[in-house]
């Protein structure tokens, strides 16, 4: 059981590393290119739908002994997972943006 929280910790900090590599170099390219955080953050969210979806096919043989009531290839619970994580992500990569357009950059600039 030691051993299970140990895999598990250690896939963590792997994900979070990976994560925080992956959102660096997304920023940089967003900087690169001349794009606007609402952008980024929407490619962003894109990119880490379709390589969440891509793993988690490959995935599915590992944990098929995990999962009760579904089947691993089950393309329903693909279809609803990945519309509400996308969701969720847009959502938090737009709401920042559209409170941003109602500021006024000369007031802003002004302030500082």
């Amino acid at each position: 059981m030691t051993m299970l929280f140990l895999q598990l910790a250690l896939m963590l900090v792997v994900i979070l590393a990976a994560s925080e590599l992956f959102t660096n170099a997304l920023e940089h390219l967003g900087e690169k290119l001349g794009i606007s955080e609402g952008v980024t953050g929407s490619l962003f969210a894109a990119i880490g739908t379709a390589l969440g979806l891509v793993l988690t096919w490959f995935a599915s043989a590992l944990i098929r002994n995990l999962i009760w009531g579904v089947q691993p290839h089950d393309a329903l619970t693909y279809i609803v997972v990945t519309a509400l994580m996308f969701a969720i992500a847009a959502s938090a990569s737009v709401l920042p943006a559209l409170r941003l357009i109602k500021l006024d950059p000369a007031e802003t600039l002004r302030d500082n």
